[in-house]
């Protein structure tokens, strides 16, 4: 269900670890919508925080990649680059960004970062030999934690240090 707004229920029924098509209906069972297309593979579907706009992994005719969509499943528009594999989107709390794992570094699969409109895309993991899979956002402020990871994190990137 779209946090916070409740008006449609989302779901996905997956056939492999991947994808399977991605629905929208009323809460009473009405108005089923296929979102992504009949054509094509869809997985990982995320809401925003606000409950207005869908994040997804889609492979079709018109590209591949993480495609936002309106609470309806309307206005869609990749907003990832069509030349690597990027899924499994999950949003900020905030909803200006959207994590993804992606093989952009071309060594192995790391967890990115990028506006909701595709722009600023970071690296956050730069992990050398092992893959990243399925990052989560806290809805709350965590404190500074010790970490591995020398690039940027995203409370930096937002503060703008």
């Amino acid at each position: 269900m779209a946090p916070g707004w409740g008006e449609f229920h989302l779901f996905h029924r997956r056939h492999s670890r991947c994808c399977a098509p991605i629905f929208l209906a009323g809460l009473d069972g009405s108005d089923i919508r296929l979102i992504g297309g009949e054509i094509g593979t869809h997985g990982a579907p995320a809401w925003s925080a606000d409950g207005q706009r869908l994040a997804f992994y889609s492979r079709r005719q018109d590209g591949e990649g993480i495609y936002v969509a309106d609470a309806q499943g309307q206005n869609q528009t990749l907003i990832s680059v069509e030349w690597v594999i990027d899924w499994s989107p999950s949003w900020s709390p905030d909803g200006e960004w959207v994590t993804f794992v992606s093989s952009q570094s071309r060594v192995n699969y790391d967890i990115f970062i990028m506006r909701a409109d595709g722009s600023d895309v970071r690296n956050l993991t730069s992990s050398g030999d092992s893959n990243e899979d399925d990052a989560t956002w806290s809805p709350v402020s965590l404190p500074a934690l010790p970490t591995a990871v020398e690039d940027m994190s995203w409370g930096q990137v937002k503060a703008g240090n």
